[in-house]
C-alpha cells in the first residue's frame, strides 16, 4: 500500500499518480560473437505501466480506510497528454497534473507546484466526492534543460514527491573559453617549462596518482590564438596529450517497487539470487550524492570533491547512486556494493538535473577513483572529445577498471557521444519498459548496449524519490551489473566483463549489432551466467 499520512479534522482525501512521456561522432569497438540464447527459458514480459493505460485516465487510485482523515501519497506528478516523464520543445506548453480522490465532498483543495524547488503557482479547487484531475499552471519550457517537477496537496508532499521534464535543445558551450589542459611527463618543473614554451599562464596542476604525470591547466593570453597557442604546447616533448578545457554534461516501502519496471526487465531479482555487489566499489563521478537518504546510508565512502562549486546533495549524482544501490523502498542493482561519491559536475539550478562538468575535473576524479580501488566507474556525463579525459580513462581501463558511460542524450542539436565513444567503454543507451529505444537517446557504431532509462524511479534529495528518464540512469543499471558480475569473478578484465554484457543483451531492432540498441538490451543474470555457468536465471 501507498503510506498515509493522518491530519485531524480533514476529510480523507488520496492522491494517486497518473504518469509518462508527452510527445516528445562515434569510434569503432571490438565485435563480440553473437548474443547466446537465453539460458534456462526466456525473459519475463515486462510488467504493466504504473501509470495511465494508452488512451485515458484509466489508473484507478489506491484505497483508503474512510473512518480515517488522511491524505496518501500519489505515485507521482504526471503531465497533461502524458504520463511519467515528459519530453518538449522550448516554448511548447507543458502543465502537470495529478489526480485526486475524495470519499466525500471537500470545500477546498490547495495543490501547490515546484519547478526545481521554486514555486511556479497553486492549484485551490473543491472537490466531489470521486476522482478529479487537477492541472497546474503552465510550466517553464522557454529555455532547454531537464527539470524536476513536484507539487504538495494540503501541504503535504506526494509519494515520490517529483517527476522531470526535458526542453530540447542546446543548454551550454562545450569548452571553458580561453583556457587548455594536458597531461605532462612526471618531471619535476614540466608544468612551468610548458607554458613558457607555448606562451600561456600557468592556473593549476595537480599530479594524477594512478600513475604519476601531471595535469596541467593553462590560460591563453589575450592577443593569443587558442588554436595555435594548443599547436605549441602540444609540440612540446613533456607533453602527453592536450586540448582544449572542454565542458561535459550529465546526460534524473513496498509502495515504490511496483513502480519500478526495470528490475522484473533485466532479471534483476534473479542475479541477485547469484551476487549482490558485495566487495565492489563503484565510482559515481557525478554531481553530489545526499548520503542522509534512507537508501543511501551507510553505503558510500567518502565523499571527493573535485569542484569549486558551492556543496550539498544535488539531484542527479542521487538519482545515479540510488539506481545502484538502493534496498529499502526500491531495489537497486547492486545492494552490496559500495558507491564512492566522487563530485565533478555541479548544478546548473539548485533542486535541478542539469549539470556542467570541466573535463579536467572528471580526469582527477577518474584518477582518484583508480587510485582508490574502485572497480567500476561510472560516467553519467558526456561531450565533445577530450584528449586528456581519453588518455585518463585509457589508463583507467590498463589498471582493471570498468569504465561505463552513459551514450548521451542526442538532442535535436547534437548527441553527446563522449566519453562512452572510446573503446573499452561500455557506452550505454537507454529503452522504456516496452523495449522500445528513448528517441533521445544517441546512436552510432560506438554503442555497446541499452538498458532501462525511461521513467526511473530513483531516489533524490532530502529523503524523496522522482521519476527521471535519460541515458544517465541506463548506464548506471548497466554500472550495478557490473559490480554484480566482479562480485561473482573479481579476476574479470575490463573487456571480459564488456563482452559479456553485449554477448548476454538480449537483441532488439534489427538481428545482431544495430546503431539504435548496440548488441541489446541489458540482462543482469544473463550476464552472470555467462561468467558462471552454474548461475541459473529461473526460479529453482
Amino acid at each position: 500500500m501507498l503510506p498515509v499520512r493522518c491530519l485531524p479534522r480533514w476529510p480523507a482525501v488520496l492522491l494517486a499518480a497518473a504518469l509518462g512521456v508527452c510527445p516528445a561522432a562515434a569510434s569503432d569497438k571490438p565485435s563480440p560473437p553473437n548474443p547466446p540464447e537465453p539460458p534456462r527459458g526466456s525473459l519475463p514480459a515486462p510488467p504493466s505501466h504504473p501509470g495511465l493505460a494508452s488512451g485515458g485516465d484509466s489508473a484507478a487510485p489506491a484505497q483508503v480506510s474512510l473512518t480515517r482523515a488522511a491524505v496518501a501519497g500519489a505515485e507521482a506528478v504526471g503531465f497533461e497528454g502524458g504520463g511519467v516523464t515528459a519530453v518538449v520543445a522550448p516554448g511548447a506548453p507543458l502543465r502537470a497534473r495529478i489526480l485526486v480522490a475524495a470519499t466525500e465532498p471537500v470545500q477546498q483543495v490547495v495543490v501547490r507546484w515546484n519547478v526545481d524547488g521554486v514555486p511556479v503557482g497553486e492549484t485551490r479547487i473543491a472537490l466531489r466526492a470521486g476522482v478529479q484531475k487537477l492541472t497546474s499552471p503552465p510550466l517553464p519550457t522557454s529555455k532547454p534543460g531537464r527539470y524536476v517537477v513536484d507539487a504538495s496537496v494540503q501541504g503535504l508532499p506526494a509519494t515520490p514527491p517529483a517527476t522531470s521534464y526535458t526542453v530540447t535543445g542546446r543548454t551550454g558551450p562545450d569548452r571553458v573559453e580561453r583556457e587548455l589542459v594536458a597531461v605532462l611527463a612526471p618531471e619535476e618543473g614540466a608544468d612551468r617549462r610548458t607554458a613558457d614554451h607555448a606562451g600561456l599562464v600557468l592556473v593549476r596542476s595537480v599530479v594524477l596518482q594512478s600513475t604519476g604525470e601531471v595535469l596541467a591547466t593553462y590560460r591563453v593570453p589575450e592577443g593569443t590564438d587558442p588554436e595555435e597557442a594548443l599547436r605549441r604546447l602540444k609540440s612540446h616533448p613533456a607533453v602527453r596529450s592536450a586540448d582544449h578545457h572542454t565542458l561535459l554534461e550529465t546526460s534524473g516501502g513496498a509502495g515504490l517497487r511496483p513502480l519500478q519496471y526495470a528490475p522484473a526487465l533485466i532479471q534483476l531479482p534473479a542475479a541477485q539470487r547469484w551476487s549482490t555487489g558485495k566487495g565492489v566499489h563503484v565510482a559515481v563521478v557525478d554531481t553530489s550524492v545526499d548520503p542522509d537518504h534512507p537508501e543511501l546510508r551507510g553505503k558510500l565512502g567518502a565523499p571527493v570533491d573535485f569542484t569549486s562549486g558551492p556543496r550539498g546533495p544535488e539531484v542527479h549524482g542521487t538519482a545515479v547512486a540510488g539506481v545502484v544501490v538502493s534496498s529499502l523502498e526500491l531495489l537497486g542493482v547492486a545492494p552490496d556494493a559500495r558507491v564512492l561519491p566522487l563530485r565533478a559536475c555541479a548544478a546548473v539550478r539548485p533542486g535541478g538535473l542539469d549539470s556542467r562538468c570541466r573535463a579536467e575535473d572528471v580526469a582527477r576524479a577518474v584518477d582518484h577513483a583508480v587510485r582508490s580501488g574502485a572497480r567500476v566507474v561510472n560516467l553519467s556525463l558526456g561531450g565533445p572529445p577530450d584528449a586528456n579525459l581519453a588518455w585518463v580513462v585509457r589508463r583507467a581501463l590498463e589498471a582493471g577498471v570498468l569504465v561505463v558511460a552513459a551514450a548521451g542524450n542526442g538532442l535535436p542539436e547534437r548527441s553527446l557521444p563522449y566519453p562512452a565513444a572510446l573503446p573499452g567503454v561500455v557506452a550505454v543507451g537507454a529503452t522504456d519498459r516496452l523495449d522500445r529505444r528513448d528517441p533521445t537517446s544517441a546512436t552510432g557504431q560506438f554503442l555497446s548496449v541499452v538498458a532501462p532509462g525511461v521513467d526511473v524511479l530513483t531516489t533524490a534529495p532530502n529523503g524523496r524519490y522522482v521519476f527521471v528518464s535519460g541515458t544517465s540512469f541506463a548506464a548506471a543499471h548497466v554500472a550495478g551489473t557490473g559490480a554484480l558480475v566482479l562480485s561473482l569473478a573479481p579476476s574479470l578484465a575490463p573487456l571480459a566483463v564488456l563482452t559479456a554484457l553485449q554477448r548476454a543483451a538480449v537483441d532488439l531492432g534489427k538481428p545482431g549489432f544495430d546503431p539504435e540498441y548496440g548488441w541489446g538490451r541489458l540482462s543482469a543474470c544473463r550476464t552472470l551466467f555467462l561468467v558462471r555457468p552454474s548461475v541459473r536465471c529461473t526460479a529453482p
